[in-house]
C-alpha cells in the first residue's frame, strides 16, 4: 500500500516576511561580512582541533581553513532556522 502523500502546510506570515528578506543580494552580503563567527573565535577553534588531532597545521592554510569553517557554520545556520512542523516525521521510504 503506498504511504500518503502529506501537502505542506502553510508558512505564518512572519515566516515569509523572515525569509523574503534574505534576498540573494542580503546574503552575498553577510557572506562577505562573515556572519558566522569572528575570525580570532575560529582560529582559537582551529588551534584547540589541532592539537586534539595531534596535527601540524601549517600557517599558510589558517586562511583556508577559517573561510570553510565560516562557509560551513552558515550552511549549518542555514539548516538549523529551517522551520518544521511537530507532526513532521522521517519518511518510511525514500523514492527518487
Amino acid at each position: 500500500m503506498a504511504a500518503k502523500r502529506r501537502r505542506p502546510k502553510a508558512k505564518a506570515a512572519g515566516a515569509r516576511k523572515r525569509r523574503a528578506s534574505r534576498s540573494p543580494a542580503a546574503r552575498r552580503a553577510a557572506f562577505a561580512q562573515g556572519g558566522a563567527a569572528p575570525s580570532d573565535t575560529l582560529g582559537d577553534f582551529i588551534d584547540a582541533a589541532g592539537r586534539a588531532l595531534a596535527l601540524a597545521i601549517e600557517p599558510a592554510w589558517r586562511e583556508a581553513i577559517k573561510l570553510n569553517l565560516a562557509v560551513i557554520l552558515r550552511h549549518a545556520a542555514a539548516f538549523a532556522e529551517f522551520p518544521l512542523p511537530d507532526e513532521a516525521e522521517p519518511a518510511p521510504v525514500f523514492v527518487a
